[in-house]
């Protein structure tokens, strides 16, 4: 019994088996996971393009304080242009956009312009939707919501 346990203890033929069964899932969630949270921060970066988007549109039509334009803006930086019909992130809706316009009194000429301006901002508040490979939820993290906000002072003149 003793020459057999010397025996087994000096085996090492399955060492590079077992070896991988251990390493192998721990590789593969750092991958997904690496991916993942890629995604994560690739979603960010287009809704936060998005926003400056369409801010940077409010801020350049005649009066944006009207609903019409805000609503353009709105289509703007969910789809990229007005009426259009691929999302630029998943689960992103106009619903999740605010257009706000703000006036300011100019009356006394502080800034070159109208005797009104206007300092438009558009914030979006979206939901990461985007769970390809669902690392997130596998360790037991809830997924981020993203509230993006861009201002600008309208240029109209």
């Amino acid at each position: 019994m003793i020459r057999l346990s010397k025996t087994f203890a000096k085996d090492d033929s399955g060492a590079a088996a077992v070896e991988a069964a251990i390493v192998t899932p721990v590789l593969v969630s750092l991958a997904f996971g690496a991916i993942e949270f890629s995604n994560l921060f690739w979603d960010h970066q287009q809704i936060s393009t998005a926003v400056r988007d369409a801010a940077r549109y409010l801020a350049r039509v005649a009066d944006p304080t009207d609903a019409a334009a805000q609503s353009r803006a709105k289509e703007i930086a969910v789809y990229g242009e007005v009426a259009g019909t691929k999302l630029r992130v998943t689960g992103f809706t106009t619903g999740d956009v605010d257009a706000d316009a703000a006036a300011i009194d100019n009356s006394a000429k502080a800034y070159r312009g109208p005797d009104t301006l206007y300092i438009v901002t558009v914030t979006a508040t979206v939901d990461y939707a985007n769970l390809d490979f669902g690392m997130l939820s596998f360790f037991g993290l809830t997924p981020p919501t993203f509230t993006i906000s861009h201002s600008e002072r309208s240029v109209r003149e």
